[in-house]
């Protein structure tokens, strides 16, 4: 896909609104982990992992898209649990990383060498240089002075948040080995939470965890590459073969 092809099509999904509810679960997602999900390695170094979902809006969404999303996201997140004055330079900071994304990953299979290439290009010229500056206007600091140390653990970072990113968008969401429902057994809930709505009676209660649905009441199944429909062997193996994004099917 050519560049400005990838800028133009996600553009247009900016007038769709499944790819505006989709992206807007995103970035609700990444907010959530900016907040609550981190990993600690100890002393000074901890990842986080709201740029899972960033990315994930990249791959799915392009940059046009990812980087609106999450220049809003960084404004809501200003504005949820400020952390100083608001300054624009870190706005600009979280759209950029967002074209970065789509632009690197839109339509593409997430091979590692992309992926790499994709967190080097984001750690080194907007965690390590852009942000570093924007430090320094705002703190009196020296420029010179921080880059060194902001250069090395960006570039520790890369490894950490290559892998972590190259296992969530290759994740495997589609199971060709389970040949039915049986396989994902069924769990239960307690009963007293169906009870304990009819007092008095000596009602007794089941509550399925979740139910299998038999397939011949499944017209298709939505998946994060796209629809597939019967005979389901074929179309989702297809799904798992080719890259996000790619038509497989279409429904008229």
């Amino acid at each position: 896909m050519k560049l400005i092809d990838s800028f133009r099509r996600s553009a247009a999904q900016l007038r769709d609104l499944r790819s505006l509810t989709g992206a807007s679960l995103l970035l609700a997602l990444s907010i959530l982990l900016t907040y609550f999900f981190r990993l600690d390695f100890g002393g000074s170094l901890s990842v986080g992992l709201s740029f899972n979902a960033t990315a994930l809006m990249g791959m799915l969404f392009g940059p046009v898209v990812t980087g609106l999303a999450n220049g809003l996201g960084d404004i809501i997140k200003c504005v949820l649990k400020p952390q100083g004055p608001y300054f624009f330079g870190y706005t600009f900071n979280a759209m950029l990383a967002g074209v970065i994304y789509g632009v690197f990953l839109y339509g593409k299979k997430p091979t590692l060498l992309r992926v790499v290439a994709t967190k080097a290009t984001i750690n080194i010229v907007i965690n390590a240089f852009l942000a570093t500056l924007w430090m320094a206007l705002l703190g009196g600091k020296g420029f010179y002075a921080m880059i060194p140390v902001r250069v090395i653990k960006n570039l520790t970072m890369i490894p950490i948040e290559s892998a972590i990113l190259y296992a969530v968008l290759n994740a495997d969401d589609i199971d060709l080995e389970a040949a039915d429902g049986s396989a994902f057994g069924q769990g239960e809930g307690d009963p007293a939470a169906v009870t304990n709505l009819l007092p008095g009676t000596q009602a007794k209660g089941w509550t399925p965890a979740f139910d299998v649905v038999p397939a011949f009441l499944i017209t298709g199944m939505i998946t994060d590459r796209n629809i597939a429909c019967a005979p389901y062997e074929e179309t989702l193996e297809e799904l798992v073969k080719h890259p996000p994004r790619k038509t497989i099917i279409h429904f008229d």
